[in-house]
């Protein structure tokens, strides 16, 4: 099995794992992120979507809401358990213009020109294989067709800003302790074609899309307890992957420091928050 294969396999462990706490952590990120990005998708009713690493269904149901009536509404993912909660809601919302199923997001099994947009909620920053399947992505598109989606933001430092600068020298650790634990390098290099502005840009016109537009999006992070913001982390596989690695007093050690760490900053109503940016990019085809 190749290393990029083996990455898909355990990333598909994971969220399997972890898919019945995956909308229960109390810490929305992914949330107003995916109504940033339906909106900025400009969804018509008729119009056809697919929902790339769809997960439980935070784009899909606005998503539905926004093509309706007349229009469908794909999902794909590669964890069978993701794919069972976001069919339970489907079922449970009374919904039939949303279909699922489990595929690899790098390579879906449509044909050319299928859909009016390719939508995803971050999860295409984490495909190992992202920058070559943007073409694929491209292909997919009906004439007027867009990729839209959304990516994390990098400070200089190499830290996406959803991690707080208060944490910097417990996430240092936590670096080193990836290379201790021999935490496959893939994982760690994913990020570089989307690392800054210039880099996306020059990934996706290399694609074939000539028209890129790419929003800093401002988003405030709150939650209750440091415990809280940990159970966020633990719902992001690669991250669950890299902690179920350590041993026990490394995560009780790093547990306490960020719980520290997190009190620092809260507000005088008790609510820990700090501000994040992210990225959302509308693509159109040459």
């Amino acid at each position: 099995m190749s290393t990029t294969d083996r990455m898909k396999a355990d990333m598909a462990t994971a969220y399997d794992r972890i898919a019945e706490e995956y909308d229960h952590s109390g810490v929305e990120y992914y949330e107003p992120l995916a109504r940033v990005l339906v909106a900025r998708a400009r969804l018509r009713a008729g119009d056809r979507v697919l929902d790339l690493g769809c997960g439980t269904g935070n784009v899909l149901f606005p998503a539905a809401r926004a093509v309706a009536p007349g229009g469908t509404v794909v999902g794909i993912d590669l964890s069978r358990n993701m794919i069972a909660r976001a069919e339970a809601a489907v079922s449970q919302q009374g919904l039939h213009d949303v279909t699922l199923a489990v595929m690899d997001g790098e390579a879906p099994e449509y044909p050319p020109a299928s859909f009016d947009a390719v939508l995803s909620n971050v999860s295409v920053t984490l495909f190992p294989g992202a920058p070559a399947a943007l073409r694929r992505y491209r292909d997919l598109l009906r004439p007027g067709g867009r990729l839209v989606f959304t990516a994390p933001v990098f400070d200089g430092d190499g830290f996406p800003s959803v991690l707080p600068s208060a944490l910097k020298d417990t996430l240092r650790r936590m670096i080193s302790l990836l290379h201790e634990v021999g935490f496959p390098k893939p994982y760690m290099d994913s990020g570089l074609w989307f690392g800054d502005a210039p880099s996306l840009r020059h990934a996706l016109r290399s694609a074939g899309f000539d028209e890129v537009d790419v929003v800093e999006e401002p988003l405030t992070m709150a939650m209750e307890s440091g415990e809280m913001w940990l159970r966020w982390l633990w719902v992001h596989a690669a991250m669950r992957l890299f902690w179920d690695r350590l041993d026990p007093r490394h995560q009780e050690e790093l547990a306490a420091a960020i719980a520290e760490e997190l009190d620092a900053l809260r507000d005088v109503d008790g609510v820990i928050r700090y501000d994040v940016t992210a990225r959302s990019v509308v693509a159109f085809p040459a």
